[in-house]
Formats: structure tokens, sequence, C-alpha cells
């Protein structure tokens, strides 16, 4: 073999030799550090994401309880950024459920009526523990792409609710028009080049005349950004946000130029931050148009979930 030749042939062995104990190992330890992260953006929020392997107790597990609830308190992280106290994240989701409940019989459904009931976003169970008085007679489901929380609903509020973790990707685990209710509270606020595909996988799972109930920050939450609203609704605002968030959020909106425009009339949609990160803001006309002829609108109701105005939909 000609000297060119064995150089050539020395130097690759020496590469695959340099690739097998510094390249690869370094690549594998990148790709351990980021898969979980990669995943977060394209499935789901992995539970203990960035562990190689976890377990789950066969023994229950020290609870939160507190007088004024039938279950457990979850862990503050699975609070979702609700509130400073058990008695204010107790009362906001009981007030959230109460108002949707309301809503949905002004459009001339009853909830004990419909069936199934499937809620969006279930995080630590803020919402559908106040719905335990129809669990003996309807099934009801949590979902969320938050493992961990999901986890944690699972041990604590199952029964009677059922849960599953779910993917960002746009899919339900269910048939077709298996649900006579779907509810989300505040996650059409953290959608947007997948609102309508989100949105067709909600009517796919509802039945007909089914209802859809969610809730978005729109034109009348930039009011109450801006100051309106009453004093006494908007301190209970600033309460669910917690304060140190609510300012914060404030003077966020205020750097943002999209926002500003959105304030101003100028846009129809903004979204600050993307993918699972994004904060979202519609025009709500402008929203239901772009879902098409598939819904029949049954109401806007503004300040209907804190300073979040809540729409209600049947499925055509």
């Amino acid at each position: 073999m000609p000297l060119r030749g064995v150089f050539l042939s020395l130097l690759k062995r020496l590469r695959w030799r340099l690739s097998d104990r510094y390249y690869k190992p370094a690549v594998r330890a990148a790709v351990s550090r980021i898969a979980p992260h990669v995943q977060h953006i394209a499935a789901i929020f992995p539970h203990e994401g960035k562990l190689s392997t976890y377990t789950l107790p066969a023994y229950p597990e020290p609870e939160w309880r507190d007088d004024r609830s039938l279950f457990a308190i979850p862990p503050k992280p699975f609070w979702a950024g609700y509130s400073n106290s058990v008695g204010t994240y107790l009362q906001s989701g009981h007030d959230d459920i109460s108002t949707m409940r309301k809503i949905i019989g002004e459009s001339g459904a009853e909830i004990e009526k419909l069936g199934r009931i499937l809620e969006l976003g279930v995080a630590g169970g803020r919402l559908i523990r106040h719905l335990a008085d129809l669990a003996q007679t309807q099934e009801i489901w949590g979902v969320d792409v938050w493992a961990s929380a999901i986890t944690w609903c699972n041990e604590k509020l199952s029964p009677p609710f059922h849960f599953a973790t779910t993917t960002v990707t746009p899919h339900l685990p269910f048939e077709d028009r298996s649900f006579g209710l779907v509810f989300a509270g505040s996650v059409w606020t953290h959608l947007d080049d997948l609102a309508e595909a989100w949105a067709l996988e909600v009517h796919r799972v509802l039945r007909p005349d089914g209802r859809f109930y969610f809730t978005i920050n729109d034109r009348s939450a930039v009011r109450i950004f801006q100051g309106g609203g009453t004093p006494e609704n908007r301190a209970r605002y600033v309460e669910r946000a917690r304060p140190e968030g609510w300012d914060q959020w404030l003077k966020w909106l205020e750097r943002n130029p999209g926002y500003q425009r959105f304030a101003r009339g100028e846009a129809q949609m903004v979204t600050m931050g993307r993918s699972t990160q994004s904060n979202v803001l519609w025009d709500v006309n402008y929203l239901l148009k772009r879902w098409g002829p598939s819904w029949r609108l049954c109401s806007v109701t503004p300040e209907a979930y804190g300073h979040q105005t809540g729409v209600l939909l049947a499925r055509v």
C-alpha cells in the first residue's frame, strides 16, 4: 500500500477510536441532557423528566388535608400559579365551576344530563374536584401534558375521577362523540398555531349538541389589565394570580410590542412566547370565525374565570 494510503488508513482508525472514546459519549450525554426538554416541546412534560428511571410507591404517601375539601390538597407546584393560600385556591376552583354550571344551564342544557365530562388541562385538580357530586352518575376525566400532575391526581383524586397524560400534539385518547361536556380553563390562553387543531379534536370527541366551555384572554381582559373592573373583582383576580405574579405579568405586558398592538386594536391575536411557553390573547369573534361553522355560539361571558372571558359553544 502506498505511504499515503497507510497514513489515511491509520488516520481513519484513530478517528474512529477517538469517536468511540470521546465524541460518542459526549453526544450521548448531550442527548441525555436535552432529551427531556425536547420531549417537553414535542410531546409531554414527563414525570421526573431529568431522571433516567423513576418509581411510584406501593404505599400511600402523606397527604395534605384541609377540612374545606373532600380531597387531598396538591403540592403547591401543582397549583399552576393559582392563589397564595389553600382557602383561596379552593374558593377559586369552586367559583369557576359554579360559573361554568350557571352558564351551561342558561344555554338550555343540564350538566347532570350531558353524560361523560372531560377537563383539558386538569393540572392538580383545582376545578375537577368541585364536580364530585356528579362523579357517582357521570364518568369524569381529566387530562394534561403535565405527567407529574396527572400522577398525583391518579393517586389522590381517583376514584371518583379518571386521569390520563396526553401530548402537546392535538390528540385525545377517546372515541368519537364520547363526551357531553368538554371544558378547559385557561388552555386556549397558551395555544397559538394549534388552536384550530385542538378545537377540531374537541369537536371530534363531543357528541352532537354537546357543550364546549373554555376561557381566553381577550379584549375584556385587556380592560382589566389596564385598570378596569370593580375594585372588589380586581382584588380577587390579583389574589388568584398571586400579587407578585399579577404585577410581573402587567410589567411584562407593558414591555411587549405585540400586546400593545393588540390592546390598540391593531391585531386580532397576539402570542407572547412560543410552543409550550406561549401566552396568547384573542379577539373572540376572530377566533370563532377561524373555527368554522361546526360550532353554535351559546354565550360569551366576560370575567367568568377571574379576569378571563368564558366562551360556551355547542357542537353542531
